[in-house]
């Protein structure tokens, strides 16, 4: 929250798939303390999430690139991964998402 929020500003939505840890009485608390709308994805149906996944698998492998065997330390390398991410360049947009 101090990094994203407290920075940048809540967000208009948030939107999150079905998941049980999205779905709770602490989440639908802050949201509508920031004012933000929480949107849930459609079940069973990938392509909402397509996005979504793909950052999660370029994550992982770029993390277990830095982490030690464990990958305990990958807190350590996360605000790195993040930016080369968010200023990098990528090859199906030719765009920097920032």
């Amino acid at each position: 929250m101090e990094e994203i929020i407290l920075v940048h500003g809540s967000p208009d939505t948030i939107i999150t798939d079905q998941g049980t840890h999205f779905k709770n009485e602490l989440l639908q608390a802050i949201s509508h303390l920031v004012g933000c709308k929480h949107i849930f994805s459609t079940p069973y149906h990938p392509q909402t999430n397509g996005q979504t996944e793909r950052w999660n698998s370029t994550f992982v492998t770029q993390i277990a690139k830095y982490c030690n065997t464990d990958l305990n330390n990958w807190d350590t390398f996360l605000s790195s991964i993040v930016y080369a991410y968010n200023n990098g360049i990528h090859s199906s947009t030719g765009l920097s998402p920032y």
